[in-house]
């Protein structure tokens, strides 16, 4: 495949640490380009075929840096949340606002819970309130 020259600036010090590692800057600089497109964008190097390829391994800062920025997952999940939703409407007559600051819940937790409740039937909208059928 044809290349194409392009001028990249590096601050003196990182390009020593390079140098230290390596006699051949551009071969290293592609190496490492490549290897992060994998990482990061799940790119296949060029000529590289499906079966024979394998993406290396992710930057452990990277990954643990990630997974800091998920959002903890519900460990009840959807259904049970519903039903604890569900529960509260059988024992209170409640608005869909005041049911959500009942509950306490945060983000979406609330309206998935009650999306799933009345999709399902379980609960309806009368006269602005939830009401479990």
């Amino acid at each position: 495949m044809p290349t194409k020259n392009y001028s990249i600036r590096f601050d003196a010090d990182l390009m020593a640490r390079v140098d230290a590692i390596t006699r051949n800057r551009s071969e290293f600089i592609r190496e490492v380009v490549l290897r992060e497109l994998v990482v990061r964008g799940g790119v296949m190097p060029v000529g590289s075929k499906k079966k024979s390829f394998v993406p290396p391994e992710p930057d452990p800062v990277l990954s643990a840096i990630d997974a800091a920025k998920a959002r903890p997952v519900a460990p009840s999940g959807r259904q049970a949340d519903a039903a604890a939703l569900l529960a509260v409407i059988r024992s209170k007559r409640l608005s869909p606002r005041r049911a959500e600051a009942e509950m306490g819940w945060l983000g979406l937790r609330y309206g998935n819970a009650e999306k799933l409740l009345l999709s399902s039937g379980a609960a309806v909208l009368d006269g602005g309130f939830l009401v479990a059928t």
